[in-house]
């Protein structure tokens, strides 16, 4: 099966309480897991046209990334060039202020910077996305204001990396079908959902699912995985307990 797989951090954290650190060592191992495995791994916007122009390798995998954490450069990026693998980092637009703090990380700052965020998109395989420009469950906002966080998120990262953003990652998952005709407005061609499916050539370029990587789980749990549909990507209620660095 073709499957596009979800990272936030690649980190030893001694304080991982939402578990979003993948250690550098089992990062390493996961890839080489890809590569044993003859999977053929490649950037998000070539699977996702190959899904809809009916070309779908099987064995394809995306790599993806949420929230723009500094160990983006310092950990995954060098250990990703060291296989030759691209993949995508999506970006929260707020995250680039100097005094910005996700709420779930208790005021410790760990995400990249906009010259971090330069450098990453400068690595050849390194693509830039967005991921929100506040990092709020979006189906809760107005049209008007969810239309203006995604525009903002956007250019802003436009700004930094110097060439168009075209992939989005929705916040926390959650996402409805207004949401998705903001994004489409906003000129994105690729999003990314938190519905844990493979990919398949019905795939909407604006719904694509993606399977959740944790620390101490083989990969094989996620590129051999059935069909069998996960939860829906389509709007959940929001709560804290669930949302934590989505």
């Amino acid at each position: 099966m073709s499957a596009v797989l979800m990272y936030h951090r690649v980190a030893d954290a001694g304080a991982d309480p939402h578990g979003l650190c993948v250690p550098p060592h089992e990062f390493r191992a996961q890839m080489q897991q890809l590569r044993d495995g003859g999977c053929r791994v490649v950037a998000l916007h070539e699977l996702v046209a190959a899904a809809t122009g009916g070309d779908l390798d099987e064995r394809a995998v995306s790599l993806t990334f949420d929230d723009g954490y500094q160990d983006a450069v310092t950990h995954a990026a060098p250990i990703l060039q060291a296989f030759g693998f691209p993949a995508t980092f999506f970006v929260v637009g707020a995250a680039l202020d100097p005094d910005h703090t996700f709420w779930w990380d208790e005021g410790r700052r760990a995400a990249m910077t906009a010259g971090d965020v330069r450098r990453l998109s400068r690595v050849p395989g390194m693509s830039i996305g967005a991921h929100s420009q506040q990092h709020l469950s979006l189906p809760t906002l107005s049209t008007a204001d969810k239309k203006a966080d995604i525009d903002a998120c956007k250019a802003r990262l436009e700004a930094v990396v110097e060439q168009p953003v075209r992939a989005f990652s929705y916040p926390y998952g959650h996402v409805d079908a207004e949401t998705v005709q903001c994004v489409r407005a906003s000129g994105f061609e690729i999003a990314v959902t938190t519905d844990a499916r493979p990919v398949t050539p019905d795939v909407d370029p604006l719904l694509v699912p993606r399977f959740e990587v944790r620390r101490h789980v083989s990969i094989a749990r996620y590129v051999d995985a059935t069909s069998a549909p996960g939860p829906s990507a389509t709007t959940r209620p929001f709560s804290s307990s669930s949302a934590r660095g989505q």
